[in-house]
C-alpha cells in the first residue's frame, strides 16, 4: 500500500469518526412544561430537557431572555456564571444540578415579579452541537376578598358596591342572587400605581330581599373570591322611602344585616358606612324613628357579642 493510500485512508477514518461522534450528540431540547403559570412572589420552575437523553454536565446551559447576553442564567463548565447575569434577575436564580446527567436542564426563579412574565430560551450547547427551546412564564395574582359597601337608597332600590384590589391578570367582576343567577351590574377596572395589579368595582341596584354575591374571579388560575350580604325583610318595609338621611338608613342597614348573617370578620369588613352630614340637621319624625331602631339593633347587636364571647 503506498503512502498515499494510507494517509487517505487515515483522513477518511478521523472524517468518518468525526461524522458519527457528531451524529451521536445531536438532539433536541423540548420544553417539559410551556406556559408555566406562577404566582406573584413565589418560586417558579422553569423546565426543558434532551432528547434523546444524554449526559449535559460538561455542556453549555443557557437561560435567556431577549438576547444571548446579559443571561438570565448560565451554566459552563461545571459551575454557574453569574459574570453577565441580568440585573433583575441576581439573587433570584437557581440552576438545579441533581438531574443534569439526565440532560434535564432546571431553573428556579425566586420572588417572581410581573416583570418576569414573557418567553424564556432554554439553549444547549455541546462541542458539536447546539439547540434551543422557549418557555411561556405567565404571572397571576390573586387579589382581596371583595369588600361590599351600601352606597345609596332610591326610588326603592339600594345601590351596592363591590370593590377589590390586588389582581393581575385583569379580573372579572359579578353580581349573583342566591339561586346562582347572574345579575346585570356596572364594572370599572384600572391599575393600581406603580405595582400593575388591577383593581376592580362593581356596582348594582337592587330591590330583591335575597341574598347578593359579589365574586371576582382570575381566569388565568380559574379561582376567584367572593362577598355575600343579605337584607332583613324588615329593613325594607320598616324604612320610609322617602326623605331619609343616607346615614341613618346605612346605619340600621349595617346593624340589621349583621343581625341576620351573624357576625363573622369578614362581614364587618363588607360594609362602609358614607355619611353625609348635611343631612343631619333635616332629620324629621319618621328618620327620628329610624335612628331608635338603628340604635336598639345595636344594642340587640353588642349583647349577642356578649354571648359569643
Amino acid at each position: 500500500m503506498t503512502a498515499l493510500s494510507i494517509n487517505l485512508l487515515f483522513t477518511v477514518s478521523i472524517t468518518s469518526s468525526l461524522i458519527q461522534a457528531s451524529l451521536s450528540e445531536r438532539f433536541q431540547v423540548i420544553p417539559t412544561k410551556s406556559p408555566v403559570t406562577a404566582i406573584l412572589g413565589s418560586s417558579v420552575e422553569l423546565n426543558c430537557h434532551l432528547f434523546p437523553e444524554m449526559n449535559a454536565e460538561k455542556m453549555e446551559i443557557r437561560w435567556l431572555r431577549n438576547s444571548f447576553r446579559p443571561y438570565v442564567h448560565l451554566y459552563l463548565n461545571g459551575e454557574d456564571n453569574y459574570r453577565e447575569q441580568m440585573e433583575e434577575f441576581r439573587g433570584r436564580t437557581e440552576f438545579l444540578k441533581q438531574n443534569i446527567n439526565r440532560g434535564i436542564g432546571a431553573l428556579t426563579i425566586h420572588k417572581v415579579q410581573l416583570s418576569d412574565q414573557g418567553l424564556y430560551t432554554c439553549y444547549f450547547e455541546s462541542e458539536s452541537n447546539h439547540n434551543q427551546a422557549q418557555v411561556e412564564l405567565k404571572v397571576a395574582a390573586m387579589g382581596l376578598h371583595p369588600f361590599i359597601w351600601v352606597e345609596d337608597y332610591q326610588n326603592g332600590k339600594i345601590t351596592l358596591n363591590c370593590e377589590s384590589s390586588g389582581w393581575y391578570p385583569k379580573p372579572t367582576a359579578m353580581w349573583q342572587d342566591e339561586s346562582g343567577t347572574r345579575l346585570e351590574s356596572t364594572e370599572k377596572i384600572n391599575v393600581t400605581g406603580e405595582t400593575g395589579l388591577f383593581h376592580v368595582t362593581s356596582a348594582i341596584s337592587i330591590e330583591t330581599q335575597d341574598k347578593i354575591s359579589c365574586y371576582v374571579r382570575n381566569d388565568l388560575l380559574e379561582d376567584g373570591k367572593e362577598s355575600s350580604i343579605k337584607f332583613a325583610e324588615s329593613f325594607y318595609w320598616r324604612v320610609d322611602r322617602s326623605g331619609i338621611s343616607r346615614f341613618v338608613l346605612m346605619a340600621s342597614c349595617l346593624a340589621v344585616a349583621l343581625i341576620t348573617i351573624g357576625v363573622t370578620p369578614q362581614v364587618v369588613r363588607m360594609f362602609r358606612i358614607r355619611t353625609l352630614q348635611n343631612d343631619m340637621g333635616k332629620l324629621s319624625d319618621k328618620v327620628d324613628k329610624v335612628w331608635i331602631r338603628a340604635q336598639d339593633v345595636w344594642n340587640r347587636l353588642e349583647n349577642k357579642l356578649d354571648r359569643l364571647n
